[in-house]
């Protein structure tokens, strides 16, 4: 049995509205045919009330930065409808148009404009201005508004790519209203920053006024408007300073970077802050390579060993250590000693087990422990294959060599 909505104008509404939004939904998804005659007859089937011939479309993105409060997905979904419905009081308020949600997700203002007649920039400004303030106290949530450009109804899937596009440019401002710039303004404004001083910097060790290079360089990108372009112009700067420095001392990126992490593409700054600690890092990291010769990273990397020698010593922990790249530190160390890190490790652990073994009491277990073996059988084999005698029969044999078989205790650290 059918219902009868004739005399139900409010649930009319509804199925109107939700058809007015699959339409938009179905546009900005490029679902939809733009031809003059076929747009007029979805419009038409759609019930948008929208005349091509003397309208243009002006998109308003919302972007929702931060919920400042924890909400469930559920939650989070009623928020966002919510929130349309006051754009919708607030930012249209008289202005023909509606409020949707894209396929995606992204939450749009669609203000339709008379062809001919100029745009109240300033009107939206200050409604966007108040809807983000009205967010911020009602809706818990930190959100900012893009705000296009006026468009024809076909071309109105590009203009909401170029929103698309100024959020994840937007590194520095946040909870704030933008503005559409075009392609050619844009590459006005791109700022240029000079780092032709940092090589030298980087080679004289002067890493506090280097930071001070960062923070400014930055600070005045971050002023002048810089994007997420002017940012990966930054990024690769940067990496040219430091790769002509390593050139010029026979290093290589990869020698000094190579397995820190910090040249991966998933490690690439995202934002002004982000980009000021990344650089302050592998600068920090380039003059330590510089300044630390070969022959003093193995010394401190050894004496380093020798205080640890009673806990497990990795790789990595080392690496950091002496803030080389793990590879690197390790072939450096083979060159310098003829011997791996691996084996020098297991070496001085051993060497630390035999004197535990005659010195101590400690069970043979705990020592292999120490030596950094979970497996006794495995310690035993190392040690046996090593000094030619197994841990129970050195132990047997050291204590036989002391007067009255008395076993010596040994607490702290111990010398080789």
């Amino acid at each position: 049995m059918e219902t009868d909505t004739t005399n139900r104008p409010g649930l009319l509404g509804v199925e109107k509205n939700v058809l007015v939004e699959r339409f938009w939904q179905d546009l900005l998804s490029a679902r939809l045919s733009t031809t003059a005659e076929r747009l007029e007859q979805t419009l038409h089937e759609f019930k948008v009330s929208f005349d091509p011939g003397q309208m243009n479309v002006l998109p308003i993105l919302i972007s929702i930065e931060q919920w400042t409060q924890v909400f469930t997905e559920r939650d989070e979904e009623l928020m966002e409808y919510a929130m349309r419905k006051v754009a919708e009081e607030m930012i249209l308020d008289g202005f023909p148009g509606c409020t949707v949600q894209d396929r995606n997700g992204v939450n749009l203002v669609i203000v339709y404009c008379e062809m001919l007649q100029p745009v109240a920039i300033e009107v939206l400004l200050g409604r966007c201005e108040n809807f983000i303030t009205y967010c911020e106290r009602h809706f818990y949530c930190r959100a900012s508004c893009y705000i296009g450009e006026k468009l024809p109804i076909e071309q109105t899937k590009q203009g909401y790519e170029h929103l698309l596009k100024m959020e994840y440019d937007n590194i520095a401002k946040s909870h704030s209203v933008h503005l559409f710039i075009s392609a050619n303004e844009k590459f006005a404004r791109l700022p240029s920053v000079n780092l032709s001083d940092w090589p030298a910097l980087i080679e004289q060790d002067e890493g506090v006024i280097l930071r001070q290079q960062i923070h400014k360089t930055l600070s005045r990108l971050k002023d002048e408007g810089g994007n997420a372009e002017a940012l990966l112009i930054y990024y690769h700067n940067v990496l040219q300073c430091i790769y002509l420095v390593l050139q010029k001392q026979g290093k290589s990126i990869q020698e000094v970077f190579g397995e820190a992490g910090v040249l991966e593409p998933t490690s690439f700054p995202k934002t002004i802050n982000q980009m000021e600690e990344w650089a302050i890092k592998v600068t920090g990291m380039a003059i330590h390579a510089i300044k630390m010769n070969e022959d003093s990273i193995v010394r401190q990397v050894k004496e380093y060993i020798e205080a640890h020698l009673d806990e497990r010593i990795e790789r990595m922990e080392l690496s950091e250590l002496v803030h080389l790249n793990p590879a690197y530190l390790s072939r450096l160390f083979k060159k310098e000693t003829q011997e791996s890190l691996t084996e020098y490790i297991l070496s001085r652990k051993m060497q630390l087990s035999k004197k535990l073994l005659r010195g101590s009491n400690k069970p043979i277990s705990e020592i292999a422990l120490i030596a950094g073996f979970s497996n006794l059988s495995y310690f035993s084999k190392a040690f046996k294959k090593l000094f030619q005698v197994s841990p129970m029969a050195y132990r047997k044999q050291s204590n036989s060599d002391k007067p009255n078989g008395i076993i010596q205790n040994s607490g702290g650290k111990y010398e080789s």
